[in-house]
């Protein structure tokens, strides 16, 4: 939320969609409609076509924190979309910085909304990006990365 402001001045006609409900969503669209900049901020809620919402988007961000892997980042990259997330937890294992998304410092808000305007404002850069995530996602999470794996354990497990 506090980046949000700082994107709209330089890029308008932004608009946030959150998706998922939480104990947080009050909070956080009485923050949008203190900051003046609600109409900009869609709370979409629990959402069973998260494919089609995902897919109508431009630039994939959850700045979460703690995130432990986020497979939501997989799921963007699969859908050719550019991630922002920050350098914590398990993004970085998805998310190549600066080839099929951005890290940035947990809890920069100003490092959020640079990021965030330069991806919106660089449509060729965001495709490219999403392009790279995509390829990304099939090499290290994809059936053929993943098969081998699996069998691994399960051979493991037998030989015990």
């Amino acid at each position: 939320m506090q980046a949000i402001p700082h994107v709209l001045e330089k890029q308008p006609q932004t608009q946030f969609w959150c998706v998922g409900d939480g104990p947080m969503r009050d909070e956080l669209q009485q923050r949008a409609e203190a900051g003046g900049f609600a109409p900009n901020v869609k709370f979409l809620g629990f959402r069973r076509d998260v494919a089609d919402v995902m897919n109508a988007i431009d630039v994939m961000a959850l700045p979460s924190h703690r995130e432990p892997f986020g497979i939501v980042y997989v799921e963007a990259a699969l859908l050719n979309k550019p991630v922002v997330a920050c350098n914590a937890g398990g993004a970085p294992d998805v998310v190549a910085d600066g080839v099929t998304g951005r890290l940035i410092p947990s809890g920069d808000a100003g490092a959020l909304a640079q990021v965030l305007v330069e991806l919106l404002g660089d449509r060729a850069q965001s495709a490219q990006m999403g392009r790279a995530g995509r390829e990304r996602a099939l090499d290290l999470f994809g059936w053929e990365a993943f098969l081998p794996r699996l069998e691994a354990v399960y051979q493991a497990a037998m030989s015990k």
